[in-house]
């Protein structure tokens, strides 16, 4: 008996040194990971620092400053995305053998000008088409043995555009966009689309929800429009053409001063005419260097928090902002270890981040949405996400997107582990729409892009910081879209529930749901140069409730787990 207790025993203390064993190798590996991610983060900071001194010197010089850029960055970064554009593979159909009538073939890559019908398209994830275009899309159905996202459907495309009509099918879903075309009707499903706008009609569809922008089609006439993250439109007043651009387009269309400029010229109109009282409501906004501020010629210090406390006549707003801090773990000061430092108060938390993680984060600190790990961006954003709805119950969250910067392209020419910066914008957009949180999405909106010299030499001195008029655009920007955010807030009720509808032509577009008429604002905001002649809604009588038993519905809108994007 004893033998075999002695026995038991043995075997437990092997398991248990086992383990142990195991875990000490777990804890050095993590170990030497975190020592080789903060040499990375050193000479990465080294290196921003030398190529903002030399931006920052150039920054008076429009023409040096335009060589400079295109020299050491714009010229890089091209060469690069040529060698990785010749890196392809072979298709079943490619561009150049594209025929007037490509029918019973298994399409991939682009595929453009062309009747394409009853078709098996196979489903490769690398080699997946990046745009239907100009066809006319119709009946199609994809065969059991493939795997294809939503069979019977029309799915994962890049673009659905340009054509006379996309009709007949059991689903369409997963698309970056479907705009531009003629007709999308008789569909059973349209659901899961980044974007659905600039269509002549959409009409006789079963259902058309879950889409993360339904916006300046002609006509809409379904039978159910449910669950869809839009903005603006027929139920609230439209603020700015193309919203649901991404940046490239944005930039296709005018440079970033002149965006910047008429973006500017917006949110002072919207602040002048807002009727909201923020005098009563203390915001706390958590963020890096962009958020901390800069110290002026005079020793002044001047940062978007403090002036957004002057342009919104705030109670208080404070400044949780650190130089070289992340939203992730992999540098110093994390936001996910440091967001217990808000003040309990905060009635709204503004959390501005994701340059950082940008300019040193690989594919393996990224992570993904499905796992989640601690250490990764997916993982400490939902940590930080969850944990801030969990601790202020009461508050108001709002994330913001990085805005676009030069100096990470630079980086990536030189480190080719590096992420482009809407990985860490999509990422951050894709988290807030599980948990309702609203999105101020910076990156796509083309504003302060230090891309632009002209961005450069009047606000981004050094390409990534702003000087005190470029703060003050900044500040601008989040005050008019705090009143937006509010007044949406306001104005939504339950017949229109879970989506803002943006763009739309009319109300009367809208067919099938029942609207309220919002209230017009009748007061003007305290601005300078602007006086208060009426009584202003009291924004702190609306702060929203995050506990679970309420996190369905806030301030009148029926959250269906979508987020809201500002733009």
């Amino acid at each position: 008996m004893h033998m075999v207790l002695l026995s038991v025993i043995l075997v437990l203390a092997v398991l248990l040194v086992a383990v142990m064993i195991r875990k000490a190798g777990e804890w050095r590996e993590e170990k030497v990971k975190q020592e080789e991610l903060q040499v990375r983060q050193q000479e990465i900071q080294s290196e921003l620092e030398d190529i903002e001194m030399q931006i920052r010197e150039l920054s008076g010089d429009g023409a040096a400053l335009q060589q400079f850029l295109d020299e050491k960055i714009n010229r890089a970064k091209k060469e690069q995305e040529e060698r990785e554009a010749a890196v392809g593979t072979d298709t079943a159909v490619t561009p150049e053998a594209s025929a007037e009538e490509v029918s019973q073939n298994a399409v991939s890559s682009g595929v453009s000008a062309n009747s394409v019908s009853d078709n098996a398209a196979s489903y490769d994830p690398e080699n997946s088409t990046g745009a239907v275009s100009g066809n006319g899309v119709s009946g199609n159905d994809s065969p059991e043995d493939e795997h294809i996202p939503g069979r019977e459907s029309v799915s994962g495309n890049e673009s659905i555009s340009g054509n006379e009509s996309v009709t007949g099918n059991e689903s369409i879903s997963g698309s970056e966009s479907i705009s531009g075309n003629g007709s999308v009707t008789g569909n059973d499903s349209i659901s899961g689309n980044e974007s659905i706008s600039g269509n002549e009609s959409i009409s006789g569809n079963e259902s058309i929800s879950g889409n993360e922008s339904v916006s300046g089609n002609g006509s809409l006439t379904v039978g159910s429009v449910s669950g869809n993250a839009v903005t603006d439109g027929g139920v609230l007043p439209f603020r700015y053409e193309e919203q649901q651009l991404s940046l490239e387009e944005r930039r296709n269309l005018r440079s970033s001063y002149a965006e910047t400029m008429e973006i500017n010229e917006t949110d002072r109109t919207v602040l002048s005419g807002s009727s909201l009282d923020f005098t009563g409501v203390t915001i706390a906004c958590l963020g890096d260097s962009l958020t901390e501020g800069n110290i002026g010629e005079n020793g002044e210090r001047y940062s978007y928090p403090a002036m957004l406390k002057e342009i919104l006549n705030a109670k208080e707003v404070y400044n949780l902002g650190i130089g070289g801090s992340s939203l992730g773990r992999y540098w110093d000061k994390a936001f996910v270890d440091r967001y217990r430092e808000i003040p309990a108060d905060a009635d709204v938390i503004l959390v501005m981040g994701g340059t950082n993680d940008g300019f040193c984060a690989s594919a393996e600190e990224l992570g993904s949405l499905a796992e989640r790990k601690k250490r990764t961006f997916y993982g400490d954003v939902d940590e930080l996400m969850r944990g801030l709805q969990k601790d202020y119950p009461q508050a108001k969250i709002i994330f913001a997107t990085p805005l676009p910067n030069v100096l990470h392209d630079y980086l990536m020419t030189q480190r080719d582990f590096l992420l482009p910066q809407s990985v860490y914008a999509n990422a951050i957009k894709e988290l807030a729409a599980e948990y309702g949180i609203d999105v101020i999405d910076l990156y796509n909106l083309n504003l302060l892009d230090t891309h632009d010299s002209q961005i450069i030499a009047n606000y981004m001195p050094d390409g990534v910081h702003g000087n005190e008029a470029g703060y003050r655009i900044l500040a601008e920007h989040f005050a008019g879209a705090l009143n937006e955010i509010y007044e949406r807030d306001a104005a939504l009720t339950g017949t229109v529930s879970g989506n803002t509808v943006s763009g739309n032509l009319a109300e009367e577009t809208i067919s099938g749901n029942s609207t309220e008429p919002e209230e017009e604002a009748d007061a003007e905001t305290p601005s300078e140069g602007v006086a208060e002649d009426a009584p202003k809604k009291d924004v702190s009588e609306d702060m929203p409730d995050n506990t679970e038993a309420e996190k369905e519905e806030t301030d009148g809108i029926e959250y269906s787990g979508d987020a809201i994007i500002i733009r």
